[in-house]
């Protein structure tokens, strides 16, 4: 694993006129690599599963406080987002923020959901609010499934960069930790990306 991410790295590729950062991974035992950084502004974390010669990485950046933004999306470079060089195009397909707050904790209830949306270059196209704990004992929406998602792409005649995951799972394992909990093995390929 470690030889075939170091040779991935070494070989330059299509957008090597485009600057990148190299981040400082970490292999996880489960095969998958972790890069994290944190400062007063935010915390990054991306998460990448070796897929043959290429990465299917969940990015997670967590602003504080309390907006949590994540994308999925196959790397010839994890370093890289593809698309980099054109902004709309990258957005192209399925997202999911996660908004943790305490504003209504007098209410014994924390107000924490996440907001499911599929968007086209000229932007969203669909979105569904999510409640964790939906308030006064209502019931919870269902997050969209693979299927869901991928035949609304297909449908509409959509270039996906971003690619389907299971945000609920996510963000469960957020609300019964914290974001550091998403640099532990709670995180799997099967469970998130394939929604186990």
């Amino acid at each position: 694993m470690a030889f075939a991410f170091a040779a991935s790295c070494s070989s330059p590729g299509p957008q090597e006129a485009v600057e990148k950062e190299t981040l400082d991974w970490m292999e996880q035992p489960d095969g998958s690599i972790l890069a994290s950084s944190d400062d007063e502004l935010a915390t990054q974390i991306t998460r990448c599963f070796p897929k043959g010669p290429q990465f299917d990485c969940l990015a997670i950046t967590a602003t504080k406080p309390g907006m949590i933004l994540l994308s999925r999306e196959i790397r010839d470079d994890p370093n890289v987002f593809n698309g980099q060089d054109d902004f709309e195009a990258s957005q192209v397909g399925y997202s999911c923020n996660i908004y943790m707050e305490d504003g209504m904790a007098a209410f014994g209830e924390d107000v924490n959901f996440y907001k499911e949306a599929i968007s086209s270059e000229k932007g969203m196209l669909k979105k569904q609010d999510i409640e964790l704990r939906p308030m006064f004992g209502g019931l919870k929406k269902a997050s969209w499934s693979a299927r869901e998602v991928n035949q609304f792409i297909e449908e509409n005649g959509l270039t996906a960069n971003r690619l389907w995951f299971d945000c609920g799972e996510v963000a469960q394992i957020i609300d019964n930790g914290s974001v550091a909990s998403l640099e532990t093995n709670l995180i799997t390929y099967d469970g998130v990306f394939k929604g186990d």
